[in-house]
């Protein structure tokens, strides 16, 4: 009897000892977020289920903290922002290394730049880097649009596409309670499925373990050995993006954004003869989007001439399938007259 009253004040030593641990950490998180994001609704996280969390750049320390309810609310910081651009366009780039530039070298450039060069009027910022998808640029928008001494852009360019089929890999995270199928390299059972209850429940009431999901999500490197996807698999990647792209387009038109451009970077499986079922569901999604007011869809290859098709891919990219300086400049120039033929 006195061995099982000792176990059981055990028992509950440990318990209350690993709630005090918990409660520590999370303040500590929660300190830190606010610090970073000078957003105090962070310390309401978990009890507001309004309030969202997203993890913009870890290494830098970027918190994206929100309140969906207050979407409505925010409109009118854009013109309040601009006054200090106002003969300026300013214009953010997302996307991956095909955004990015400089990969055939640094004579190569980048179209965001060579964007910029076209007029006095563009102001381009580039928040693209290589490997990076919509995953990762969604939180990345969403921390820079809720900068209240940043100028908001009036034309966002989400330049993402050959590059989502890194879901498939990596996993998808931020969209995993909206997206109901699985790969077919993953077969989820019942504990798995349990499991994935629990992380969501942690989630989305504590802090710090938002950032240590984050760092493990970050780290695994064993999905590299998947197989190729299949075309099933192909489509998941897709509807992820939709899903991420959705997001942008209406955190974009919250802070009064005033064009949203989804752009096609032309690739060497546009010059094949038939579309791949990954390349028929990125078009069919981007003309879909490209219906609502102020979204627009620009398939750069139908712009491109005849000889320049003809010439084919190579005339465009160097020997690791990046674009050259012909290619950042001819893209740029693709955007600059569809700029100037919406004016």
């Amino acid at each position: 009897m006195n061995f099982n009253l000792n176990s059981l004040k055990n028992f509950f030593f440990y318990i209350v000892l690993i709630f005090i641990y918990i409660i520590i950490f999370e303040l500590i998180s929660r300190t830190i977020i606010y610090v970073n994001s000078k957003n105090s609704e962070i310390f309401f996280y978990g009890l507001n289920k309004e309030i969202t969390l997203e993890i913009a750049d870890l290494s830098k320390l970027n918190f994206a903290v929100r309140n969906e309810a207050k979407k409505g609310k925010i409109k009118n910081l854009n013109k309040k922002n601009r006054e200090n651009e106002k003969n300026k366009i300013v214009i953010w780039t997302f996307g991956a290394s095909l955004t990015y530039g400089f990969s055939c070298g640094k004579s190569s450039s980048s179209w965001p730049i060579e964007l910029s060069e076209l007029s006095e009027k563009y102001k381009v910022e580039n928040f693209a880097f290589p490997a990076k998808y919509s995953e990762d640029s969604i939180k990345l928008l969403n921390y820079n649009l809720q900068l209240q001494d940043k100028n908001k852009p009036d034309v966002i360019i989400w330049a993402h596409r050959d590059e989502e089929k890194i879901s498939y890999h990596k996993g998808i995270k931020r969209n995993s309670n909206k997206i109901q199928k699985n790969f077919s390299s993953k077969k989820i059972t019942s504990f798995e499925y349990f499991m994935l209850r629990v992380n969501k429940t942690l989630n989305s009431n504590f802090s710090f373990y938002v950032l240590l999901d984050h760092i493990i999500f970050k780290l695994n490197l064993s999905k590299k050995n998947k197989p190729r996807p299949n075309d099933k698999d192909l489509l998941i990647t897709m509807e992820n993006f939709k899903l991420n792209t959705i997001d942008a387009i209406t955190s974009s038109k919250n802070y009064g954004v005033q064009k949203f451009f989804i752009l096609s970077l032309f690739s060497e499986d546009e010059f094949d003869q038939e579309y791949s079922v990954f390349l028929k569901e990125y078009f069919k999604i981007a003309e879909s989007l490209s219906v609502e007011d102020g979204v627009f869809f620009i398939n750069t290859k139908k712009f491109l001439t005849p000889n320049q098709k003809s010439a084919g891919v190579n005339t465009f990219y160097c020997e690791n399938k990046h674009f050259n300086l012909i290619g950042n400049e001819t893209i740029s120039k693709v955007i600059n007259q569809f700029l100037k033929s919406l004016n």
